[in-house]
């Protein structure tokens, strides 16, 4: 572990990932903490010399009220160096925000945080717990874990800058989940394609109400509707059950994510999660192609994983379980299998600990990631792995 969170004004609960600049600065957030308890948005700087400590900055600390409070998600970045992040409660209606936290001018001194979208709830939804991802025109996309109408469902939503001269940012909501047949409660962030087509997955909900993964087509010439299809639905075994990841793609428009139960049948310790690919249609075709990369087995292999997936340079998957970090080669040949072949086991000082945010792999393959709880405090913590 790098840094163990305490209580107080530094903050604690990392229930996000972390982001690193080009320094090796980590950037994330905490669900609680901070001078009004509400959480805050924190940076780690890597020590000096080798050996030393890292040193937690929070750049911005939620009051709970317009400004937001409870973030459960990591962040993003634009060119300019601008963070972008949700929180799940507080803003004018207390059902959470999108914010943009913006560093100050002079390279010191405040950052300054605005809300660019308060949700209201109902068709507008509600409770976002993933992060936000940016389109090529520098739109953004999202979801809500409730809301999104009568269903109370979530939804999956856009967000367009102002035109010039305007300060306001336009909420469009691209689909609202019904619970069956299409899912609920989407828990992870959006995959923007090139294409344009956005891709995520329900943590509940769908034919077999285990979840499901789904495609989002922009609205055709003319049209405003963007059309939702539903590339897979779970059925526990032998599949899994409950993605709460968002999505990464391959060259080739594979997508891959875990669930956080399910799978593994005839296993002495079945249902304990896995890693999936999902295969586009062969020409002429309309059905993806779901397969069980990996079945998770539960102690030192891990069992449970929340989290999303990142392909680190040489195309392996990159991963965490609840108390895992691991890693999983892909095969040679294509009829080959996906091989686990690193399995790191996140010690805890005190507490249990659970891994939620996506890792990120940084210079050398070290990998960086967090924990809800575990460390000194029991508070969470930010882990680094060299593989």
């Amino acid at each position: 572990m790098i840094y163990s969170f305490q209580p107080g004004a530094g903050g604690y609960w990392p229930n996000g990932g972390v982001i690193a600049d080009k320094a090796g600065a980590l950037y994330g957030t905490t669900t609680l903490g901070g001078s009004a308890g509400k959480g805050v948005v924190y940076k780690l700087t890597p020590p000096a010399t080798s050996g030393g400590a890292w040193v937690e900055t929070v750049l911005y600390s939620f009051n709970g009220t317009s400004d937001g409070a409870g973030p459960q998600s990591g962040l993003t970045w634009d060119a300019k160096g601008n963070l972008y992040g949700t929180t799940q409660g507080g803003g004018s209606s207390g059902l959470g925000t999108v914010f943009k936290l913006a560093p100050p001018k002079s390279g010191t001194g405040a950052w300054t945080l605005t809300v660019l979208y308060a949700f209201k709830g109902n068709m507008d939804g509600a409770a976002p717990n993933a992060g936000v991802v940016f389109d090529k025109a520098g739109a953004l996309y999202g979801t809500t874990y409730y809301g999104g109408g009568p269903s109370d469902g979530g939804m999956a939503y856009k967000l367009t800058p102002p035109a010039p001269g305007k300060t306001n940012w336009t909420e469009t909501v691209l689909t609202s989940f019904m619970k069956t047949p299409d899912g609920a409660a989407p828990n992870g962030g959006l995959l923007v394609a090139a294409s344009g087509k956005v891709f995520g997955t329900t943590a509940f909900g769908g034919t077999n109400s285990q979840g499901t993964v789904f495609q989002l087509t922009p609205p055709a010439a003319g049209k405003t509707a963007w059309k939702k299809t539903i590339l897979y639905n779970f059925k526990v075994s032998p599949d899994g059950v409950s993605p709460y990841c968002d999505l990464v793609a391959d060259a080739k428009g594979a997508l891959y994510g875990t669930t956080t139960g399910g799978g593994n049948p005839g296993s002495a310790i079945p249902g304990q999660g896995t890693v999936f690919k999902l295969t586009p249609p062969a020409a002429g075709k309309t059905a993806w192609t779901e397969k069980v990369i990996y079945n998770f087995k539960g102690g030192k292999d891990g069992a449970g994983p929340f989290a999303g997936l990142t392909f680190n340079a040489a195309g392996a998957l990159i991963g965490s379980t609840t108390k895992t970090v691991f890693r999983l080669t892909p095969p040679a040949t294509a009829s080959g299998k996906w091989t686990e072949t690193m399995s790191v086991y996140l010690p805890t000082q005190a507490g249990s600990i659970i891994a939620v945010g996506d890792p990120i792999v940084g210079a050398g393959g070290v990998i960086y990631g967090t924990t809800t709880y575990g460390g000194a405090s029991g508070l969470g913590t930010v882990y680094k792995v060299k593989p």
